[in-house]
C-alpha cells in the first residue's frame, strides 16, 4: 500500500485534473467548436 502522503497527493492531483478538465476541457472545445 502507498504511504498514506503519496496517496493524498495522487488524490489531490487526480480531484484537481478533474477539476480542470471539467471548467477547461469541454468548455475550450465548445468556444473552439
Amino acid at each position: 500500500s502507498l504511504p498514506l502522503k503519496r496517496r493524498y497527493n495522487l488524490l489531490i492531483r487526480k480531484r484537481f485534473l478533474c477539476w480542470r478538465w471539467m471548467s477547461c476541457g469541454p468548455l475550450s472545445s465548445v468556444a473552439k467548436t
